[in-house]
């Protein structure tokens, strides 16, 4: 049978399914492991912000995405992406402001990373949909509550000295 998205007879449509088992078991280790002790090990919280602010990238919509947009790996994705951001939500933690907004922009970007991709079929079963689904709305209840904890700051004192860093920098 021919898809009816075929531009000829017998053009087979499929695209590659990307292994994410061990990525996914991965990030649920990690989360656990971040939610269990965020409120007694800075080191370990402060590995996983690390982690973040290397995985995640900056950009929305690029053609070379560092991470995967395929429907299949949607649950590993929003799973790291909830987990950033409850620890991000967490009052306890004791980081500066823009540590915190910085990873913040790049768990959004991540996320509207994911939707720049053109229409895509899923692949699992129907539990297994469900769930990543379920997972999907966790992650934009989490996303809504998160206007709570955004705080109007002022970066001008940072980037004043960052400004005349480079200033400094590019008259030697």
């Amino acid at each position: 049978m021919t898809h009816p998205f075929a531009a000829v007879e017998g053009c087979v449509l499929k695209e590659p399914i990307p292994d994410i088992k061990p990525h996914d078991t991965w990030i649920e280790f990690i989360c656990e492991l971040v939610e269990n002790s965020k409120s007694c090990n800075d080191d370990v919280v402060e590995m996983f912000i690390y982690l973040i602010h290397r995985t995640l990238p900056m950009l929305v919509g690029e053609n070379h995405s560092c991470m995967s947009r395929h429907v299949v790996a949607m649950k590993s994705r929003f799973r790291l992406l909830s987990c950033a951001l409850n620890l991000l939500q967490d009052e306890s933690l004791r980081h500066s402001p823009l540590k915190k907004a910085v990873i913040r922009e790049r768990v959004y970007a991540a996320c509207f990373d994911y939707f720049c991709q053109g229409y895509s079929t899923p692949r699992q079963d129907h539990p297994t949909l469900r769930k990543d689904l379920l997972l999907i709305l966790k992650f934009w209840q989490i996303l809504h509550n998160d206007k709570k904890y955004i705080r109007p700051f002022s970066f001008s004192g940072q980037f004043s000295k960052i400004s005349s860093y480079q200033n400094q920098m590019v008259i030697l």
